[in-house]
C-alpha cells in the first residue's frame, strides 16, 4: 500500500481533468508529512470518503507536506494530520467524517 499511497503525494489527487458541467469543486487540504502513518491512514480514509459518497467531480484532495513551508511547519506539525475545507480545520490527528460533512454541506449518512 505504500508504494502505490506515496505515489499520490506529488500530484492533485482526485481533481478531476476536465470540471466542466460541475457547479462548484470544493477543496480539501491534507496537511501532512511523508513516513508519518497516521497521514496515511487519514489519506486513504479521505479517498474513501470521496470515492463512496461520488463526491469526485465536486472535491478536489489536495495533500500539502508540512515540510515544504515553513510557515505550514509552524502550524500543524503538532498536529498532523490535519484536514482543512474552506480554510477551516475540520480534523487533527483523525478524519472527523460528521465535521467534514458539515464542511462539505452534506449529510453524515449520505452514500
Amino acid at each position: 500500500m505504500k508504494g502505490s499511497f506515496l505515489k499520490c503525494w506529488g500530484n492533485v489527487h482526485g481533481c478531476p481533468s476536465d470540471l466542466a458541467g460541475c457547479s462548484i469543486v470544493i477543496d480539501i487540504f491534507l496537511f501532512h508529512r511523508e513516513d508519518c502513518g497516521l497521514c496515511d491512514q487519514v489519506f486513504a480514509a479521505l479517498e474513501a470518503f470521496i470515492r463512496n459518497r461520488g463526491l469526485e467531480r465536486q472535491v478536489c484532495l489536495q495533500p500539502r507536506d508540512i515540510l515544504d513551508r515553513t510557515e505550514w511547519y509552524d502550524q500543524y506539525s503538532d498536529r498532523i494530520p490535519v484536514v482543512m475545507v474552506n480554510n477551516q480545520i475540520v480534523g487533527c490527528l483523525f478524519l472527523d467524517e460528521p465535521a467534514l460533512c458539515r464542511a462539505l454541506g452534506i449529510e453524515s449518512g449520505q452514500n
